[in-house]
């Protein structure tokens, strides 16, 4: 379920696993039975491991009286979540949670703001890449509510008023609206287009890309039909039931087939192919995004020499690279090492061991040439390299020997071991 933090201008989704937030359990009574308010406060969510964690929770909670700590998402009643979700502005009331202020001057003992949680709708109407990923293990639905389009008009078949897509080239067109054209109703619409627009840009988006447009069924309506149309006949009302269990049989035939759990359905197969053709098509961009940014020495400084000089560290994945007993930076954009040596062919190998923290702790690494291995030691200095702190390295109980220079931070060097 979806809520939205109206505090923190946020969109949450429901349940959560964090200890962040309690309730004021006289407040909930005004708003839950109290079994279920009773229920909250038998079960507080398992105190931390390890010690000093567990210590810490313990006077938290004990600061905190008398609100208490909202339980577990196992021990979280289902009408606390839905009503959390369904608080409508102006119509129910939102739901108040309170949480530590972090001022910029800590007190000794912390004092608890309220947060307001409202309808999970303010901030997305859709919200299902919230509960997704890149390769589902099983699907997520999802069912979307919409006007009749212009090119089509109500069925006295409820079935008929809903769709889904059932080809991979169906359901890319984005839907558009259409506003009243003069006077204070074209004033109205304009006004709302401009708050729908921000609320639901981000599901419009999702609703047509490959992988998501295909699992989200879209049930048409009109304006007396749902929404904040409270006083609807009951021969409305049964003819919007119909209308969603046809939507939902469409689902059901697609993915689920005519033997759920014996056969795979044709829908679910394509959904796999469909994602992991996006997911990987997605991590080629990303990945070449990051490569040209990395290697490019547009920069000043670029992010190669910021990750060299400030994180104490030159490879971070075992890579040949040179010989003849000196340690250099592989320069992807060179055509050879730092001693004019072809790091392609110089058959060594460099291992991260340990990353130490930036400017406090060392960074050990261990070159291998076959069966010679060696073992370094970066150790932080404060030397400026382009605008940054760099690093010095040497091995173990080294003596003093030639030194090799990284390309881009000449300052950055390695004392080899003889």
């Amino acid at each position: 379920m979806m809520t939205t933090n109206l505090n923190r201008r946020q969109p949450v989704a429901l349940p959560w696993s964090h200890r962040t937030w309690f309730f004021d359990p006289e407040v909930f009574r005004t708003l839950f039975p109290a079994s279920v308010v009773d229920w909250m406060i038998e079960h507080p969510p398992p105190l931390p491991e390890p010690a000093a964690r567990r210590q810490r929770s313990a006077t938290r909670r004990e600061q905190a009286l008398p609100l208490r700590p909202m339980p577990t998402p196992a021990d979280l009643p289902v009408v606390v979540a839905t009503r959390m979700s369904l608080s409508f502005p102006f119509l129910i009331s939102a739901v108040p949670l309170h949480a530590v202020d972090y001022p910029s001057k800590a007190p000794a003992t912390p004092t608890f703001g309220v947060h307001w949680f409202s309808d999970g709708g303010i901030c997305t109407n859709l919200p299902i890449h919230f509960f997704d990923r890149p390769l589902p293990l099983r699907p997520t639905f999802a069912i979307d509510l919409a006007p009749f389009p212009i090119d089509h008009s109500r069925s006295s078949d409820e079935k008929d008023n809903s769709t889904l897509p059932q080809a991979n080239q169906a359901g890319w067109l984005r839907r558009s609206t259409v506003w009243r054209t003069d006077g204070f109703g074209a004033i109205a619409d304009f006004a709302r287009a401009i708050l729908a627009s921000a609320r639901s840009w981000v599901d419009e988006s999702l609703i047509v890309m490959p992988g998501y447009r295909d699992r989200v069924v879209t049930v048409w309506h009109d304006d007396t039909e749902g929404g904040l149309n409270l006083t609807m006949s009951k021969e409305t009302v049964d003819g919007l039931v119909a209308r969603g269990r046809g939507a939902a049989a469409k689902l059901v035939s697609r993915f689920a087939g005519d033997m759920p759990g014996i056969t795979v359905a044709d829908g679910w197969r394509n959904q796999q192919w469909i994602r992991l053709r996006c997911a990987t098509r997605g991590i080629a961009d990303w990945v070449g995004q990051f490569d040209e940014a990395f290697t490019t020495t547009a920069g000043h400084p670029s992010y190669r020499s910021t990750t060299i000089s400030s994180r104490g560290l030159y490879e971070m994945v075992s890579a040949p690279y040179t010989s003849e007993g000196t340690v250099g930076h592989r320069d992807p954009l060179a055509a050879r090492g730092p001693l004019g040596i072809d790091p392609g062919r110089a058959g060594v190998h460099v291992h991260l061991v340990r990353m130490g923290a930036p400017q406090r702790q060392s960074t050990t690494v261990v070159t291998r040439q076959g069966t010679t291995r060696q073992r370094w030691t970066i150790k932080p200095r404060r030397q400026p390299c382009h605008g940054d702190a760099t690093s010095s390295a040497s091995p173990a109980n080294s003596r003093k020997g030639p030194v090799t220079p990284f390309p881009e931070c000449p300052s950055l060097r390695y004392l080899p071991r003889p």
